[in-house]
């Protein structure tokens, strides 16, 4: 007997997700792996504690040594791996649909790249504090993705245009980080050095939630234009023709692919 898929949603609906039973398992594996490393993490360290202890800290009992380590310094990082992890994940998946290709990751086109612009002149001008150098990055990201999308409008922006103008336009920003670095101070350069390599090392939960709950917002609304991406995978003219505008329904995915 063949499996029934189950449907998350209304078929009309914006909101219409279908999972089938072939992703179904390999998803239920995904996760299932991600909380054996996240109970790993959360035992893991200078301080090691059994599976014991960090139930009974994760319910706020214990001592409150254990109390503090694991809520307060492990369980953000934790918390927030799982969620960028997710959210880089998805920001592929889109690209890699809207370019049908699976070299269009957003590091090849040169969002990335712009990315680390934004917030490298942030970090060298006005020595930003973390939301500031947050903002500079989003800001660059969106910046670099309309670049990329301007030099390779002609009568649309496709797939291999969009693939190829972003590789030179991150070659460029690449060449400008390197001058920004060259030219700034020696702690705004190291500064800049350790956001560029990425670490999670002294995320709190201040810092966390703001970025989690921008991020969980980006992955809801692109879910709600899941059937959009859908349509664009057969071309341009058979997404207009069934209702939808493929250019903007392309450019509103790209903004939340960068997001």
């Amino acid at each position: 007997m063949k499996a029934m898929a189950l449907r998350l949603g209304h078929p009309d609906g914006r909101f219409n997700l279908l999972i089938k039973p072939g992703r179904l398992w390999p998803a239920l594996l995904l996760m299932a792996a991600c909380a054996a490393l996240a109970l790993l993490s959360l035992r893991a360290g200078a301080l090691h504690l059994s599976v014991e202890q960090v139930w009974a800290a994760l319910q706020g009992q214990g001592s409150r040594l254990n109390v503090a380590v694991v809520q307060q310094w492990r369980l953000p990082r934790v918390a927030m791996a799982l969620i960028i992890g997710a959210a880089l994940g998805m920001s592929g998946a889109i690209f890699q649909s809207l370019l049908r290709n699976p070299l269009g990751s957003p590091d090849v086109v040169g969002f990335n790249t712009g990315a680390y612009t934004g917030a490298l002149l942030v970090i060298t001008t006005i020595g930003g504090s973390h939301f500031q150098i947050a903002g500079g990055a989003l800001a660059g990201g969106l910046a670099s993705a309309a670049l990329v999308y301007l030099l390779a409008w002609r009568r649309g922006a496709h797939g291999l245009r969009l693939i190829i103008v972003g590789i030179a336009v991150s070659a460029m920003l690449s060449a400008l980080n390197s001058w920004l670095l060259i030219n700034a101070s020696l702690e705004s350069a190291m500064s800049a050095a350790i956001w560029g390599a990425g670490t999670l090392n002294g995320i709190t939960w201040s810092k966390g939630l703001p970025s989690a709950l921008f991020c969980l917002l980006a992955m809801l609304a692109a879910l709600t234009l899941k059937p959009r991406m859908r349509l664009l995978e057969m071309g341009d003219d058979s997404a207009n023709a069934l209702g939808v505008p493929a250019e903007r329904a392309r450019l509103t995915l790209m903004g939340l692919g960068v997001a």
